[in-house]
């Protein structure tokens, strides 16, 4: 890097503490406004968060309480996974998973836990976990295989 470049960058990040400085200095700017305003939004957004996380405490805590088998829980999870507009992924996308074992020559993907993806952002909320898998053919299989060859030919 050269000497200009680095006083470049160094002036660039001063610049931007300089706009930072301003925006809390006078808060009747327009930017300031908008800062403000967001900040406020944001804060808004976490306490409405944390209480429906609480919520969600409480009625596990609850069911728990209650004897719930994990039928019962499964379907308490599955009711907040879609009130969230949590997306389950149990498909064989490699971008969603902590890949565990084996070696990708060897066979198929087997997904041990889903991913759980945010389709409104596209963020990975939680990553999968999965296996590369050596896959045996059994004999339904390979029939199936060979009536699908027939099938072609």
């Amino acid at each position: 890097m050269t000497k200009n470049t680095q006083m470049l960058m160094e002036l660039k990040a001063e610049l931007e503490t300089l706009k930072t400085a301003l925006v809390v200095m006078d808060p009747k700017v327009s930017a300031s406004a908008d800062a403000y305003d967001g900040l406020r939004k944001q804060i808004a957004f976490a306490a409405s968060s944390r209480q429906a996380h609480l919520v969600q405490l409480a009625q596990f805590s609850r069911a728990l309480r209650r004897g719930a088998s994990a039928t019962d829980l499964t379907s308490l999870v599955d009711e907040w996974l879609q009130e969230a507009g949590l997306e389950v992924v149990n498909d064989s996308n490699l971008d969603v998973y902590e890949i565990l074992d084996g070696d990708p020559s060897s066979g198929s993907l087997e997904v041990i836990s889903p991913a759980f993806v945010d389709p409104q952002t596209g963020h990975v909320v939680s990553m999968g976990q999965a296996r590369w898998t050596t896959r045996s053919v059994t004999k339904s299989d390979q029939t199936e295989q060979d009536g699908q060859e027939e099938a072609l030919a």
